[in-house]
């Protein structure tokens, strides 16, 4: 039997979570909605209400329309994101292999949901430097240490 690689290892402990985020993502995001909370499976970062596998970056991608159609129910309050860099959703999903391509789609993200909230409601972002990927990511010159 072939060893499988640190990239196979990652891929097969994310599959199941990804299924389970993405055929019930309509109670999900309804649950996001009432909790205000999201964060990821990670084990590092399961400190949300509602957990998924790249946090709300997996929403962010794959379901955009309706994740703009849950933000748009929140009138008032605080929606707290929990992200991690080095996360396996954007490594292995959207092939961001880099630190700082997870950073500039994280960025992105950001720019995207405060145009959403519109002051409606606030953003409170924990974002820490865990994941589940990175020991598998590097960029020229070695590991990116973020700060």
């Amino acid at each position: 039997m072939t060893p499988q690689s640190p990239t196979e290892i990652l891929r097969k402990k994310l599959a199941p979570k990804l299924q389970q985020a993405r055929s019930g993502r309509i109670e999900l995001l309804a649950k996001l909605v009432a909790e205000r909370s999201i964060g990821c499976v990670d084990e590092f970062t399961q400190d949300a209400h509602v957990n998924v596998p790249g946090s709300i970056l997996l929403y962010y991608f794959e379901y955009r329309q309706e994740l703009l159609t849950a933000l748009k129910q929140i009138q008032s309050g605080t929606l707290t994101i929990h992200l991690h860099y080095f996360c396996a959703y954007l490594y292995l999903e959207k092939g961001m292999k880099t630190a700082r391509s997870q950073r500039r789609a994280i960025g992105t993200f950001q720019t995207w949901l405060r145009q959403i909230a519109g002051g409606r409601f606030r953003i409170r972002y924990v974002i820490e430097d865990v994941g589940s990927a990175k020991a598998l990511m590097t960029e020229p010159g070695g590991t990116i240490e973020l700060t």
